[in-house]
């Protein structure tokens, strides 16, 4: 299988001991027709095989630790990365960063996702459309996102989250103005890279890298 630039940048990531966490969208899912009905798809067979080369091609020589948002396809995603790895790797279990923990009234964003569509619920997201009892305000959200990551970097192993496209968006906001329309949405297994250089933190997405000081 032949995998897109952004994948192929995390690989070379993952291959850096400065990089101390992977924060990935899940791999190919069943169809979703109605954003509110988004909890139960599970993975496709060519999703299990995706994820399953994905561990593969994982440096061996790094231990890998795996966490992985509460819907159960992140979860698969996790199992079949561990399956396909070839060094030691290790399932931490369900982290509530890798999750939609900024959404506070699922009913009334769902709905608008599905109105607005996914890069229009993001405008309206970061335009602050929503008020703090229905959505966490995005900037807020993304830097809980980094502290976790700067908190927990402080091992040798690699932390892999296995999250949604929504918080991958929320990340590459570091790169995309994403009240626009015109940046790529993140693809199944595409993500972002973490690095901790001395007491600096840096993003990384497709092979671009930058400092990032908004952490809480």
């Amino acid at each position: 299988m032949k995998f897109d630039q952004n994948i192929e940048s995390l690989f070379k990531a993952a291959c850096d001991n400065d990089c101390k966490a992977l924060y990935l969208r899940h791999s190919i899912r069943e169809k979703i027709t109605d954003a509110t009905k988004s909890h139960t798809q599970l993975l496709t067979e060519e999703g299990k095989e995706l994820a399953r080369l994905f561990g593969a091609q994982l440096p061996h020589k790094r231990k890998i630790r795996l966490h992985y948002s509460n819907i159960k396809r992140c979860e698969e995603t996790a199992d079949f990365i561990k399956q396909g790895h070839k060094g030691q790797s290790e399932i931490v279990g369900a982290n509530m960063i890798a999750a939609g923990f900024f959404v506070k009234n699922s009913d009334v964003v769902l709905q608008n996702a599905n109105t607005a569509g996914y890069h229009g619920f993001i405008s309206n997201w970061f335009g602050s459309f929503f008020t703090e009892d229905q959505m966490q305000n995005p900037i807020q959200a993304r830097s809980e996102i980094i502290k976790h990551l700067e908190e927990n970097s402080q091992s040798d192993s690699l932390n892999i989250y296995i999250t949604h496209d929504w918080n991958i968006v929320l990340m590459s906001s570091l790169f995309y103005d994403v009240q626009k329309t015109e940046y790529p949405w993140p693809d199944f297994m595409n993500g972002i890279a973490y690095y901790k250089i001395g007491d600096k933190s840096y993003i990384s997405l497709n092979g671009e890298i930058k400092e990032v000081f908004d952490v809480a």
